[in-house]
């Protein structure tokens, strides 16, 4: 999962409203990383992600 810097999350310019922690695709990979039940599964996401993003 991606960790916000400590800019990012006190940055004087933020918006009120709370930053979307969680995008689409990153809810996606966690609900499959849960099941699948294993660490090494982030691994294997990352490596798919960038193997999709070569195809397209």
């Amino acid at each position: 999962m991606k960790l916000l810097n400590r800019r990012e999350v006190f940055s004087p310019n933020a918006s009120p409203k709370p930053p979307p922690w969680i995008s689409e695709e990153e809810r996606s990979v966690l609900l499959k990383w849960l099941i699948d039940g294993s660490l090494s599964f982030v691994a294997k996401a990352k490596e798919q992600r960038s193997r999709s993003d070569v195809d397209a």
